[in-house]
């Protein structure tokens, strides 16, 4: 399994599609590694602040490069598995049926998901360690670069391992053509999905047509009670093994309990009143309201919205 490294970061405002969103462009330089002696420099150019609709086009139109943010999806063409390949612990393989790519701002894109939110996921750092560690872990990586209406992904290749720190990735490489609600890549059309970005939530949630495994909470207010839907033998809880210990979350099991909740950037914070703060992968079904969806998703597991008598506590 791939080590986690995370870190608390501010993130850029960005739209509903996901571009990192900017009236100015700065140059940020960083240090990208150091293998065998030799210390890279690479410079991204990285947008910040808000951004108008109009500016982006501006950007488009004068060749300037487009970051983006967010996790886009697409449903799978044919019998492939795109999971086959993803870490054991990757929420993605529990719905085989759909791809997933994150795509972070400086420049850098992952195939699959990752187990939290976004707001404190190191993406620099965990992309180097995979790619240092080679095979399945290291092509998950790539870089993207976007100019206009189109551009490309290269990922590294799974063979070469760290070497491709020094010169560059050497695996396959995809195109991508932006539409104004999709992305086009390898003739997929990807999707962003919702994060949440400081959303409240009401009603009592379920495991999609299973009325019997446990349930979830919320009211607007901020409170939540949880009747251990990331406990290790749920759906949501997968990755929890060995003596309560979440390997896939890094926390230990919270179980059922009521606290106080925030939902930031792919990840929904739920803090317990016992003083576990587990923080879990969180986005919405594509289409749903934000005001009081009906299906949402938590560690990708799908959960649908019921009726308090559904047998979820009300906080």
């Amino acid at each position: 399994m791939a080590k986690t490294v995370e870190r608390t970061k501010a993130s850029p405002e960005m739209n509903f599609f996901g571009f990192a969103t900017s009236q100015q462009v700065e140059l940020l330089p960083r240090l990208c590694c150091a293998s065998a002696g030799l210390l890279l420099l690479v410079v991204f150019c990285v947008p910040t602040g808000p951004m108008t609709s109009a500016a982006r086009a501006q950007a488009m139109n004068q060749g300037g490069p487009i970051r983006l943010f967010g996790i886009f999806r697409a449903p799978v063409r044919g019998a492939a598995d795109p999971t086959v390949t993803l870490d054991v612990f990757d929420p993605a393989k529990k719905t085989p049926r759909y791809s997933f790519l994150i795509f972070f701002p400086d420049g850098r894109v992952k195939k699959g998901l990752i187990t939290r939110g976004l707001d404190e996921y190191l993406d620099e750092s965990q992309m180097r360690h995979d790619i240092a560690s080679g095979g399945n872990t290291a092509a998950q990586w790539g870089v993207y670069q976007i100019s206009g209406s189109g551009g490309r992904i290269v990922f590294a290749d799974a063979r070469l391992g760290g070497q491709q720190l020094v010169y560059g990735l050497r695996g396959e490489a995809w195109s991508i053509v932006v539409y104004p609600d999709k992305l086009e890549i390898r003739g997929d059309d990807y999707v962003r999905l919702y994060g949440g970005n400081g959303m409240s939530l009401q009603g009592s949630y379920k495991p999609f047509g299973d009325t019997k495994s446990p349930g979830i909470t919320f009211t607007p207010d901020g409170e939540f009670a949880d009747e251990g839907i990331l406990n290790s033998g749920t759906s949501t809880g997968v990755g929890v093994v060995g003596g309560g210990l979440a390997m896939g979350y890094v926390f230990t099991s919270p179980g059922p309990g009521r606290g106080t909740y925030n939902i930031v950037k792919y990840g929904l914070h739920l803090h317990y009143a016992n003083g576990k703060a587990p923080d879990t992968l969180f986005f919405l079904e594509p289409g749903e309201t934000k005001e009081n969806p009906q299906i949402l998703y938590i560690n990708n597991v799908k959960y649908e919205r019921v009726p308090p008598s559904g047998g979820v506590t009300t906080p």
